[in-house]
């Protein structure tokens, strides 16, 4: 996905910084975790809390991403270029050629 979203002459810079906020989020994952164990005195609850940020994050994917599956990196760009109200959830414009 990542390669896929940023204008070729942008890509190397924005997918290493897309890298570093990657991992800087998983440290504070992991540097969180332990902090709200110790606060309610459950492991499960701070997962379950974990788990409904990722489904939240899972339902802006299906929703708001086009699919590019089979598409050019120009044709990708275009699709990116539309204005919001035709790019993503379910449409015509979001299925991938044959």
């Amino acid at each position: 996905m990542n390669a896929e979203i940023f204008p070729l002459e942008a890509r190397a810079l924005a997918s290493s910084l897309a890298f570093t906020f990657n991992w800087s989020c998983a440290a504070a994952v992991t540097r969180l975790s332990l902090l709200l164990e110790a606060a309610t005195g459950s492991a499960s609850s701070v997962y379950f809390c974990f788990a409904a940020v990722c489904g939240v994050g899972a339902g802006f994917i299906a929703a708001a991403l086009p699919e590019t599956k089979g598409r050019s990196p120009e044709e990708i760009q275009e699709l990116f270029d539309r204005p919001k109200r035709q790019v993503g959830g379910h449409g015509e414009e979001n299925k991938a050629y044959n």
